[in-house]
C-alpha cells in the first residue's frame, strides 16, 4: 500500500484497484492534477485505509479480492463520518445490474474503463467542491461562530455517540463541565465587548490543553 506524508496539505483520494498497470495510470494522474493519494490493492484495505487517514474522496474498483468495490462501499457508509465520502466507481464493468448495485451500496457516481480522463478530472473536481462546500456549511452549523469551539447541537450528537457505545462495551464515561466565574459581572460592567474577548481567550486556552 503507497501512503503520501500524513501531514498532506493537498486533497487526499483513497485508490482501492488491484490491477498495477491501472494504479499506475490513476496514480501518475492523481499526482498531474495536484492531489495525493493512498494506493490499496482490495476492498478491506480501503475500509482500513478510510479508517485511518479520512481521505477526501474513494476511487474503487468493482472486482476485487478479499471485498470487492461494491461491499467496501457499503462498509465505509456505515462508519462514522462514512456517509460524507464521495466514492466513485471506477470499473470496466458498464451493465445495468452493476451500475445500480453501485449506487444501491452508496457510490456517488460511476466512471467505466477505458478511462476518459478528461471525465474523471471533473468528476473529482464536482464532488471535492461539493465536499467542501457541504463540511463548509456543517462546521457552521456545529461550531461557535465567536468562539470556534463544537457548540450544543455538535456535544449532543457526540454525548449521544459516547452513551450508545459505552452500553455496547459495557464501559464508563466520564464529562467535565467547565464554568468561567463572574462572567455575567465581565458583561455588566465591562460590555459585551469584554464579554466576548474573555470567551475567545478561554477558548484558545481550552484548544491548547
Amino acid at each position: 500500500m503507497t501512503v503520501n506524508s500524513p501531514d498532506h496539505k493537498l486533497p487526499l483520494i483513497l485508490l482501492a484497484d488491484d490491477d498495477e498497470i491501472i494504479q499506475d495510470l490513476i496514480g501518475a494522474f492523481l499526482e498531474q492534477n495536484g492531489y495525493d493519494s493512498i494506493l490499496v490493492e482490495n476492498g478491506q484495505e480501503a475500509v482500513d485505509a478510510f479508517t485511518n487517514r479520512k481521505p477526501d474522496l474513494a476511487l474503487l474498483d468493482a472486482n476485487m479480492p478479499v471485498l470487492d468495490g461494491f461491499e467496501a462501499c457499503k462498509h465505509i457508509r456505515s462508519l462514522p463520518d462514512g456517509r460524507r465520502l464521495p466514492i466513485v466507481m471506477v470499473t470496466a464493468l458498464s451493465d445495468d445490474a452493476s451500475v445500480d448495485k453501485a449506487f444501491e451500496a452508496g457510490a456517488e457516481d460511476y466512471v467505466t474503463k477505458p478511462i476518459h480522463w478528461a471525465v474523471l478530472r471533473q468528476r473529482i473536481r464536482i464532488l471535492l467542491d461539493r465536499k467542501q462546500a457541504e463540511e463548509r456549511i456543517h462546521y457552521q452549523a456545529t461550531h461557535d461562530a465567536l468562539t470556534g469551539l463544537p457548540n450544543r447541537t455538535l456535544f449532543m450528537d457526540r454525548i449521544d455517540s459516547a452513551i450508545s457505545m459505552g452500553s455496547r462495551r459495557n464501559i464508563q464515561m466520564g464529562l467535565m463541565f467547565i464554568d468561567l466565574d463572574r462572567f455575567k459581572w465581565v458583561n455588566d460592567e465591562l460590555g459585551h465587548a469584554a464579554g466576548d474577548q474573555l470567551l475567545q481567550e478561554a477558548a484558545e486556552r481550552m484548544k491548547r490543553c
